[in-house]
């Protein structure tokens, strides 16, 4: 079962239905007639990442895989 919002039997209608959006006038938005209450400034560049929080890079060593999380990757690489 999962608690995402939209993710589960019902799909987007569980999102469209919940008291959230109540008085959502959904085919406004659909149609694009609704105006956005903020509209972040995006460059037209595809590596900008001026809208992400910057960190300090990260150094630490990472160890290596048990042999048993290794035989569990190598079976998530087959799946996907």
């Amino acid at each position: 079962m999962t608690k995402r919002l939209g993710c589960a039997k019902n799909g987007s209608d569980a999102i469209l239905a919940h008291p959230f959006f109540k008085g959502m006038k959904w085919d406004v938005v659909f149609e694009r007639r609704i105006k956005p209450t903020f509209l972040p400034k995006v460059s037209q560049d595809a590596f900008d990442t001026s809208a992400f929080d910057h960190y300090d890079e990260d150094t630490s060593k990472m160890e290596a895989l048990a042999e048993d999380e290794e035989t569990q990757f190598d079976a998530f690489t087959t799946v996907f």
